[in-house]
């Protein structure tokens, strides 16, 4: 039985569950403790971001010289990436376990940046503006092609406007590639946990694809170690006063026990 607590998930999944991985620190199967209300997930999203500059002109125009503000077409861009989204829900294949879910890869734009509010610095027209994209990605997808499809589509749109045309988005990943995984609900881990939830609950345990990404795929890829994610009920994830409910946590320790016990073949 191994325990297993790890750097440096947050960004793509790598590092510490890498690691441990590669040095062969590997078992029949993985529990991840993640928020999962609950359920069962056996599948989980991957995702893309991009940051996209636009340049501008830096400065004021004291002499009547022309200045480029990218502020000024960064809301044909967020347009843009509207369009994309659009296009994403339409066209995208959804793997059975998560057609149930009500936005099966979203496509959200985190943050914004032009500039800095001070009155320390003078009065100027920034010189970039950068729009962070962040889009979910299905089991089964590759990078190359949902870069491809991103990038195509970007291009494309970027033909068709006066300014982008001349003055294309330039592209810089602030994160690596995560691709999304997954087992089958048939197997042997998932069958085993889901009996052993439902007696310690005494409720239906749902077997249903993780709405997030995580990186239980690093122990599907790197480790032959089919996975799962079966966690606590709570809210406000990355925010303020995030939570999980402290009845969960004792249920979950028996769960976990439990399931260990019956995997390991130990007999009570």
């Amino acid at each position: 039985l191994l325990f297993e607590s790890v750097v440096d998930e947050e960004h793509a999944g790598c590092n510490g569950t890498l690691a441990n991985r590669l040095i062969g620190h590997n078992a029949d199967a993985a529990i991840l403790a993640e928020p999962s209300n609950l359920d069962i997930y056996p599948a989980h999203k991957g995702f893309r971001i991009v940051h996209l500059i636009v340049e501008g002109s830096s400065g004021m125009s004291f002499a009547g010289e022309k200045l480029e503000n990218p502020v000024e077409h960064i809301g044909r861009l967020i347009d843009c990436i509207k369009i994309f989204r659009e296009k994403r829900r339409k066209d995208t294949n959804i793997p059975a376990i998560y057609k149930e879910d009500k936005d099966h890869v979203p496509v959200f734009m985190p943050k914004l940046q032009a500039g800095e509010f001070s009155y320390r610095i003078p009065m100027t027209i920034p010189d970039i503006c950068k729009l962070e994209v962040y889009w979910q990605t299905m089991p089964g997808e590759n990078q190359e092609d949902i870069e491809k499809e991103f990038f195509e589509f970007l291009d494309s749109w970027c033909k068709k406007d006066k300014f982008f045309k001349r003055n294309p988005p330039k592209c810089e990943f602030s994160h690596r590639w995560m691709p999304g995984t997954q087992i089958s609900k048939n197997h042997p881990i998932v069958k085993t946990a889901k009996k052993i939830a439902e007696e310690i609950t005494n409720r239906t345990i749902n077997v249903r694809g993780a709405p997030y990404p995580c990186d239980l795929f690093i122990f599907n890829l790197y480790g032959n170690m089919p996975g799962i994610v079966l966690g606590p009920r709570g809210g406000n994830a990355h925010g303020i006063d995030e939570f999980v409910y402290v009845e969960d946590i004792i249920n979950l320790t028996k769960i976990f026990a439990f399931i260990a016990l019956e995997w390991c073949g130990i007999k009570g």
